[in-house]
């Protein structure tokens, strides 16, 4: 039998944030969603953790594109989310740290913390200077940047 319908089209990443707050693991969750999904969750945690959250943010000439920046006051988390079975290249960690100079290029004053997220614990922690952070832990990365900020690799203009 259906469930009754509320009106309400529930998204994937809606299913996902109702089985994570349910106590599914988020590794378990994660692993069934699309890569678009996958990004939609990272911006989510950002959410939650009290970030201003924007998705898709493209910089211009050369054209780059950020999967999710998180922001606050003088602090962007800039996350490139990657969705795959294998480890994450040390190209796509250069690429990402790249994204975080032009971005702070643009945004004067902002402390620019390149990370990408992913699906599973990768062989490094760090991957030239850019933090590998498995879903499951992202959301206590977050919470440990403003103490550990400091020590981090960031790009500031």
């Amino acid at each position: 039998m259906p469930a009754p319908d509320d009106g309400v089209a529930k998204t994937a990443l809606d299913a996902a944030v109702s089985a994570l707050e349910s106590g599914e693991h988020i590794v378990l969750v994660s692993e069934g969603l699309h890569w678009r999904d996958f990004e939609g969750l990272a911006a989510e945690i950002l959410s939650r953790k009290g970030y201003d959250v924007s998705r898709n943010v493209v910089l211009a000439s050369p054209r780059r594109e950020i999967d999710v920046a998180g922001t606050k006051p003088g602090i962007a988390v800039l996350v490139d989310c990657k969705h795959w079975r294998g480890s994450v290249s040390r190209g796509a960690a250069a690429r990402q740290a790249e994204r975080a100079r032009r971005y702070a290029e643009e945004n004067a004053g902002c402390r620019a913390l390149p990370v990408v997220v992913t699906l599973y614990e990768q062989a490094s922690r760090f991957v030239g200077g850019v933090p590998m952070v498995p879903v499951g832990r992202f959301a206590s990365f977050v919470d440990d940047i403003p103490g550990h900020i400091d020590e981090m690799e960031t790009v500031e203009r």
